[in-house]
Formats: C-alpha cells, structure tokens, sequence
C-alpha cells in the first residue's frame, strides 16, 4: 500500500518567539546607523547596516526626514559584513518555501516571517511591537530587484495595518487626479507612466505602490525609481542608467532627473489595463470587472508572502469603484499622455 508523505507540522508559536527575539538581539551586534523618515503616513526609524549604507540602500525608498515619533523600528543587516550571530530559523529543513517566499505549516498571530531562497533574504514583522528585520546572509546575494524596490515585503505588512496594500502597479495622474496602471511584467506599465513622467504628469509609480479603498481609492508613493528593460524600443530620454542595479532592466532615479513631478498621493479615478497591440495610435477599450481585478490581483498576490482576504478585500474594492478600460498601446508612447488626459478631465 503506497504511503503519502505528509505535510510540514505546524511550528509551535513559542518557537518562532524566541527565534525573533535571537534575531534582535542579533541585530544589537550589527554596525547600524538610525535614521528616522516618513514613508507615506507612516514615520520609520530605520536602522541599517554599514555594508547596506556604503550602497546607498534606502535612496529608492520615497521618504522624507521628519521629527515625528516613529511607529515602526526596521533593522537591516548582513551578517557577512560582521557575525552576530544570526540565529539559525526553528524550522530547519524540515518546511517548504513557496515561490513568493511563504513558509508552508507555519502560522503565527502576531509575527508574520518569509525567506526568498532566490535573493537569500530572511524578513520578520512583529504586528503588536511593530518592529521589521530584513536581513541577508550576504550582499553579493542580492539581485538587482532587491535595490530597485527594497524591502518590499516589509513594507507590505507595515502598510496592511493602516489599510494600503503594496500593489504591483503604476499610478500618474495631473493635479492630485490619478489613473491606475495594472498587469503583470511586461505589460507597459513601465512604459506608460514613463510616457506620463516625460510630458510632466505627476507620478506616484510605475511598479509598486501603496493602494488604499477607504473613502476612495488612492495610490501612495512608496519608491522613486523608475524600470525599464535594456533596449527596449521607447521613444523615452535617453537617461543615465543607475549601474548598481540589475542588468536585467535600466533603473532610474527620478528624483535625480527632470520632466514629471513626484508626488506623495493621488486619487484614482480610473483604472487601465495597458498592453502593446498592433494599432495605429493608442487608444482606451472599456474592460470588464474581471478583467480588471485580474490585471491588479495576479501578479500583487504572487509576489507577496502572506497575502489573502484581507489584500484580496481591498484590490476588490479599488475594483468596484474605479472604472476600467484596457488600454491599447503603440509606438510612439509619446501619444498616450494626451489620450489619457481625456479621463482625467
């Protein structure tokens, strides 16, 4: 009679206490420097280590330096650079790791854990003492992902808990009035809110940003970098690339370039599903809501550790509010801002 193999035990809660605590304590041996900073309406003291402030870590990051008494702490760190000691992670090898980086079997009510084997990267979040760890065994492990938007998944939990969900999508817009930008790589987002960038719109993201569903729907900055694939035919400034990042896309600083305005918040009036198609000049298509919440939900949920009802709950309700239209791209993407200016006035 053939056996199934089971599945991983669930860990004991306590376990996973005393692994957070290690970790801390790991992090007290660390070569950290504090800086305090507001990231949307949440102020940060973020404490990072040396080997992370040589590289420039949080230059992506769109914070702002600020005065008010933080609500989260966040500890970054590798342990190459220096040992302290990191604790080996009570599971062993004993779990499964999802592709986005959950650990199958495992359930805590207040710390919230997920290991990416790819980049190699460990994050903790304790929800009740509001205190993050991102840390790396070493730098050259990191891919160019990780730099270009850091500490995504951090920045996921902390957000959840004022209600913005990390959203894989763009978002510009023209005095305060957004358009939403969703689908997954590849689609134009990038491309789009470039196009956007370079006729002076505001701009909220072209990748990620904070979505929240409350009185109604708003996209929060959370980075100022900017992605495009190498070579990719665009009719877009020929801007410096930023040679730290990944070699798998051209990575901008926008905050270091000139044409559009960066902008901290923007409330959506629309949502648009972008996608190159064999037209003669750009043009919007009405999607239906489940194309829309498709185009926003997929990649968002795959890439995130730890996502369900609750992220699903409000790119729902962005969904049911905002109307949706696909939007069929050409080149040159120099003539989308002017079409998309027709939703916003």
């Amino acid at each position: 009679m053939s056996t199934k193999q089971a599945g991983p035990l669930p860990l004991p809660e306590e376990a996973l206490e005393d692994f957070f605590e290690q970790a801390l304590a790991a992090a007290s041996k660390a070569e950290l420097s504090t800086r305090r900073a507001k990231l949307g309406a949440i102020t940060l003291d973020l404490h990072i280590g040396s080997g992370f402030q040589e590289k420039n870590w949080t230059a992506p990051l769109a914070i702002s330096s600020t005065e008010n008494e933080a609500e989260v702490s966040l500890y970054v760190w590798e342990e190459s650079r220096r040992s302290t000691g990191f604790p080996p992670p009570p599971w062993g090898n004993r779990y499964v790791y999802s592709h986005r980086g959950d650990i199958q079997g495992y359930n805590h009510p207040e710390i919230q854990v997920a290991f990416s084997q790819h980049s190699r990267v460990l994050s903790l979040y304790h929800r009740t003492r509001r205190l993050g760890i991102f840390w790396t065994p070493s730098l050259a492990s990191l891919p160019g992902y990780e730099w270009a938007a850091p500490m995504r998944w951090l920045i996921n939990w902390i957000g959840l808990e004022k209600g913005f969900q990390l959203t894989h999508a763009g978002a510009v817009g023209l005095q305060g009035r957004g358009l939403l930008l969703a689908g997954k790589g590849g689609s134009g987002k990038s491309t789009t809110s470039l196009a956007c960038w370079s006729a002076g719109w505001d701009f909220v993201s072209d990748d990620y940003c904070w979505l929240s569903s409350h009185d109604h729907v708003e996209a929060h900055a959370v980075y100022k970098t900017a992605k495009l694939i190498p070579d990719q035919p665009v009719d877009l400034p020929d801007w410096d690339r930023v040679a730290r990042l990944s070699d798998e896309k051209s990575v901008f600083q926008l905050d270091e370039l000139t044409g559009g305005r960066l902008t901290n918040v923007l409330r959506i009036e629309a949502l648009l599903l972008p996608a190159i198609r064999q037209v003669d000049r750009p043009r919007l298509r009405e999607a239906s809501p489940r194309d829309a919440l498709a185009a926003l939900s997929l990649s968002t949920l795959a890439q995130l550790p730890g996502t369900g009802a609750e992220s699903m709950s409000i790119l729902k309700k962005a969904v049911e509010t905002l109307p949706a239209y696909h939007l069929d791209l050409c080149h040159p993407v120099s003539a989308v801002p002017s079409v998309l200016k027709e939703l916003l006035s």
